[in-house]
């Protein structure tokens, strides 16, 4: 689909700040995003609204991190996390959600992302000067594992 895009993140120093690329279907979650990280020091080299355009924009920008909404146009969102961390083996990439039930967050981390953090908690944190504390929101934790051991023991037989 995209050819032979591959690239590697450049290795930030530690004058270099974080640079992160954020892939959401709502504008207003964008620029929301965006303003927060900012403040802290972090480097938005790119938003996008749709997983094709975030992986052009990811090869051409090389971000450190990248936070990708399970839910956009075209292009699922665990379909971009996949595409992303095939494209660029090094990068990190965090799916957002919001509603999306456990086994949707669970095929997101099967797709390669480090991470899922609810939208609403990402966005908290950020405004409070928090780094998020866990890349699987607290509140679905659980309903995940739960999944993951429904899941294994339907393949045991």
């Amino acid at each position: 689909m995209f050819g032979d895009l591959e690239a590697e993140p450049a290795a930030p120093t530690e004058e270099d700040p974080l640079r992160v690329l954020i892939c959401d279907e709502h504008d207003l979650v964008r620029r929301s995003l965006t303003a927060l990280l900012e403040e802290t020091g972090v480097e938005v080299v790119a938003e996008t609204s749709d997983g094709p355009t975030a992986v052009r924009e990811a090869v051409h920008t090389a971000p450190d991190l990248v936070f990708v909404s399970l839910v956009l146009p075209g292009v699922a969102g665990t379909h971009t996390v996949q595409l992303l961390t095939s494209a660029m083996p090094g990068v990190e990439v965090i799916a957002l959600a919001v509603e999306e039930p456990a086994d949707e967050r669970f095929r997101a981390l099967r797709a390669g992302a480090c991470g899922v953090l609810d939208k609403d908690e990402l966005l908290d944190q950020t405004e409070a000067g928090t780094a998020p504390m866990g890349c699987v929101a607290p509140a679905v934790g659980a309903e995940m594992a739960t999944v993951s051991y429904t899941h294994l023991r339907a393949h045991e037989t």
